[in-house]
């Protein structure tokens, strides 16, 4: 079957879940939402659902997934958590990227994308980042030194993550909420950014401040 568009309706699970469907079979995603805040998806009105068979008079923006050690099949559009089950010991974590080491105990880590900046990474004391930036915020999850603070790279950098020690028999990584798996302790994990792209589907109003404001409760006038 030719199909041109995937549309789901729902939250930002569901959305998750479209997009990563989208992008492994090379097609533009619309989601439309349904749940309680969905940054990621739409609110259309009745008159533009007439529309949707007409998709060139929608915009686009377009989408770069994180990688782990280039496994295709499980793309993160909003962010790659590593973290422990034990409630109270820390993971001992060394991250390098531009050729430099950072050594942190945390309860996890978090690497988000500019799309994930308003979901987990934004929980965690992250900054908001406008999409179409071209760089990850990488952001340590409950640090015991205070001075281990969020920080933003390039995307274009790899980063290569080993967690060397911690309370459990292993750590888990996962992407964008779904499964998380187990990872022996100095196993190393090289996350980097696909170039292949995914195309998502807004209305034609579309504004990204307009969506910080509504969903997220800023106090801000957008004229």
């Amino acid at each position: 079957r030719d199909f041109k568009l995937i549309i789901s309706f729902g939250g930002d699970g569901t959305a998750l879940r479209a997009m990563h469907l989208a992008w492994l079979n090379k097609l533009p995603v619309l989601n439309i939402g349904l749940g309680r805040i969905g940054y990621l998806v739409n609110n259309l009105h009745e008159n533009e659902f007439s529309k949707i068979s007409n998709i060139s008079s929608f915009q686009y923006s377009f989408r770069k997934p994180l990688i782990q050690n280039t496994n295709n099949r499980r793309p993160a559009f909003n962010e790659i958590v590593i973290n422990k089950i034990s409630p109270t010991r820390l993971l001992d974590i060394e991250i390098t990227t531009y050729e430099q080491n950072v050594n942190l105990r945390a309860d996890g880590l978090i690497i988000s994308t500019p799309t994930g900046s308003t979901a987990y990474s934004l929980s965690a004391g992250g900054s908001i980042i406008y999409p179409n930036l071209k760089v990850w915020i990488i952001i340590p999850m409950l640090p015991h030194n205070l001075s281990s603070r969020p920080f933003i790279i390039s995307s274009d950098r790899k980063v290569e993550i080993q967690v060397t020690s911690g309370p459990d028999k292993n750590a888990y990584i996962s992407a964008d909420g779904q499964t998380e798996l187990p990872i022996s302790y100095g196993t190393k994990v090289n996350i980097s950014e696909k170039s292949d792209v995914l195309k998502l589907v807004h209305p034609s109003n579309y504004n990204f401040f307009e969506a910080c404001r509504d969903k997220l409760g800023w106090a801000l006038d957008v004229t």
